[in-house]
């Protein structure tokens, strides 16, 4: 992240006392978020591991993988300092093998750090180069999880467009094809993928009841999927 990019969210920090998406009381926001947390938790093996939380903001979703997971140590990292600091005094102070850092990942690469797992959820689409950060954090831990925005949604890529929060935030989100091209060329292989979610952020309630309905059956869909879920998963492996 660039210093203009995470200023806006050392702004909600500030207004909100965290992220508007992990301190709101929205029905769609707790769901999808807890949706992806769940994902991760299914998917992942983090039992015993040392995890990165690359892009943790206020850890609130840092938090609770270290509640669930059993890892045997996460840490939390953030360019924004507010952020950090929020997530080292709800969080940090009391959980032993829980901590958070205010730096870029390629600060703790240079000091070399590695992991065994490292998580990049919703991370790429604020950053200004993606492709050297997936390479960064590839070089940081034998397995990473990358969760991001569908960038094939028609919708979403509204938003990124028109909505005040998007553009302030400087969202832009890629499709999985590129994605998988950046982390092949970062030479990691790919050995999960998949779409998920259909329930939008701040969406209202009856998307939320009308989407929990529907995911079942439209998320294994090859192609309507690619169109109309919300967000990817992938698996990346270190070559």
């Amino acid at each position: 992240m660039t210093k203009n990019v995470f200023e806006p969210f050392d702004k909600d920090v500030i207004e909100r006392g965290g992220y508007v998406y992990s301190t709101t009381n929205k029905l769609s926001a707790i769901y999808s978020a807890g949706k992806t947390s769940q994902i991760i938790l299914k998917t992942s093996n983090l039992s015993g591991k040392t995890v990165l939380d690359v892009g943790c903001g206020d850890g609130t979703y840092t938090n609770h993988l270290w509640e669930n997971a059993g890892a045997k140590s996460i840490l939390g990292i953030d360019p924004a300092p507010n952020s950090i600091e929020v997530a080292k005094k709800k969080y940090a102070s009391h959980n032993k093998g829980l901590s958070f850092q205010n730096c870029y990942a390629k600060d703790i690469l240079e000091q070399g750090w590695h992991f065994d797992v490292a998580i990049c959820r919703g991370v790429l689409h604020h950053v200004g180069n993606p492709k050297d950060e997936i390479k960064c954090v590839l070089n940081l831990a034998d397995v990473v999880y990358i969760i991001e925005p569908n960038g094939l949604n028609i919708i979403l890529k509204i938003l990124e467009r028109l909505s005040k929060y998007h553009r302030e935030h400087k969202e832009q989100s890629y499709t999985m094809t590129t994605l998988k091209k950046w982390i092949k060329d970062s030479g990691g292989i790919v050995e999960k993928s998949f779409y998920h979610g259909l329930v939008p952020y701040f969406s209202p309630n009856i998307v939320v009841h009308i989407g929990k309905l529907l995911e079942p059956v439209i998320e294994p869909i090859p192609f309507i999927n690619a169109l109309v879920c919300g967000r990817m998963f992938i698996k990346v492996r270190k070559s």
